[in-house]
Formats: C-alpha cells, structure tokens, sequence
C-alpha cells in the first residue's frame, strides 16, 4: 500500500512488487473522504483488489485461466460493453466514453479491456459513484452510476455481479477511528454517502469516540468500541459482539432497550442496544428475547 497517489511520484515504479493500492485511493468507511464522497480521493479498493483476483486468479483472455466459463462470460459483457467498430471507442457504447485513448492502450495488453471494464460495473453495483454529480460512473465513463441503472443500461454486466457477487458487502468493516456521530447504514437521501454504505453489513467501530450506528433490513454484525456506543440493528436479526465473558457485564432492558456495561475498564464500555437479537460474548451468546 504505497503512499500518495499512483503517478504522482510519492512511491518509484521500482519499489512496487504486485498490486498496489494507493493511500490516496482509500476512502476508509467512515472518513472525510468516505463521508464527503470527496472523489479527488476515490475509494478504489475494490479496483485494485479485484484486478489481483481477476488477473492472477479468474483469468483473462489471452492469460491462463482458473475459471475460464467465469472469465468468458466477464469478457462477453466487455464486448457488448463496446462498439464492434473500433472507430466508435470513446464515442458511443455503454463503457469508455470519451476514453479512447486508454481503451486503445488496453487493447494492447492481454485482458486489460475486460480487467477495467469490470471494475466499472463493480464499483456501481456497490454504490461508489451514486453521488457522483455527473451522469454516469467513472467520470462519466461508464453510462450508469447506481445499482438500478447497472440493471437497466448494462444487463450484461449486472448478470456477471450478481452470479458472483452478494448483495452486500459481507466483511467486518472498520469505522474510521476519526469519526464521531451516528453512522448509518441504509440509506437515507439526507446523507449521500449512504449511497454506499447502504450496501455494508458489518461495523466495527474503532477509535475512541462514543459513537452510534443504526443498521439496515440484513443480518448485520456489530462490533463496539471502548466508548459507550449506541446501536440499533433496526431489521434482520442482528447480533451485537463483545470482547469479555458474558458474567463480566451487566445486561438491563427497559422497554425494549437494552444497556450492557462493561465491568473492565477501557475494554466495551456502556452500550445502549435496540432491536438486537443476540448479544454474542467471548463464551456464549444470549438471545434478547430470554432476557426479562
């Protein structure tokens, strides 16, 4: 993960053995960046983690390929993606537009047209260009910029996420140790970074800061930090984590609300829990609804 920006001359080209992922190209959940979707920072995590398992892992064409049925049908979207004349790149099609120059520099390396095509469609589907003030993601490069208009303008593209990709993103997700405030994960037209964040499942807050998180309609997992957190799973059955032994906290309910604190300073805090199902400590978990 070399600092500053690809480019930009912060890291020599020399110095980079694999895939790199720029500090300056990582809007972590919860962030300045990640919060003010401020795009001079763009979030491509995904780009550069998906390259590695597309190029080294799926296969490409003209590369060896481990999934060759998958790495077809990726290619497949990448040519309906495009004009058949060459002539029209950067001109018309659904990806590339007014990016013929670089199209014309990836079709001369083996499988790069469908490395980065890919990546436009993956970045859409999880809401990344959403609030980008433009009409279409990358820039404008790619002709839809939310998950709705992937299905309606590039069906082809949005069959090959949705063969291999779930709808939410399932890993623990670290929230910024900078953030202070309430951090939600539905989406709520008030607050546009939730074009993204709607699509998390998993939250752990970080930092030191007493900090709340109002979750979404999926099973989510919610892991809290040394402050006193409030939570609210809102749908799904949710599950709140807990680093001690259940007899080392204290659990209150007071109409539906529960407060678990901590015995062990600077460990879980106070946490005040709503619409919780299961609190899950270090040797067992207790459902809600057994607690009176």
């Amino acid at each position: 993960m070399p600092n500053g920006s690809d480019g930009d001359g912060s890291t020599p080209e020399q110095a980079i053995i694999g895939q790199p992922q720029y500090q300056n190209e990582t809007a972590n959940v919860g962030s300045k960046w990640y919060i003010e979707n401020d795009y001079s920072h763009r979030d491509s995590t995904f780009e550069e983690v998906f390259h590695f398992v597309h190029m080294q892992g799926i296969g490409t064409s003209g590369m060896e390929q481990a999934a060759p049925q998958l790495a077809a049908f990726i290619k497949e979207a990448m040519t309906n993606a495009l004009p058949k004349n060459q002539d029209d790149w950067g001109k018309m099609g659904l990806w590339g537009l007014n990016a013929k120059e670089s199209l014309m520099e990836w079709n001369q390396e083996p499988g790069a047209l469908e490395a980065e095509y890919i990546i436009c469609v993956i970045d859409t589907y999880y809401g990344l260009w959403n609030a980008f003030d433009g009409s279409g993601a990358l820039f404008n490069e790619y002709i839809a910029k939310s998950r709705d208009g992937l299905a309606e303008k590039d069906p082809k593209g949005f069959s090959v996420i949705e063969s291999i990709f779930p709808t939410h993103i399932t890993s623990m997700m670290r929230l910024d140790p900078d953030f202070k405030g309430e951090f939600k994960i539905f989406f709520d037209e008030n607050n546009k970074y939730t074009f993204k964040s709607q699509y998390l499942k998993n939250i752990r807050i970080t930092g030191l800061n007493n900090n709340s998180i109002l979750g979404n309609d999926e099973d989510n997992i919610f892991i809290g930090n040394s402050g006193n957190n409030r939570i609210d799973g809102k749908g799904g059955k949710d599950i709140v984590q807990f680093l001690g032994n259940s007899i080392e906290y204290e659990i209150l309910k007071t109409e539906g609300t529960f407060t678990i604190t901590d015995s062990v300073n600077g460990r879980d805090g106070k946490d005040e829990l709503k619409n919780i199902s299961i609190f899950r400590f270090a040797d067992k978990d207790i459902e809600a609804s057994t607690i009176k």
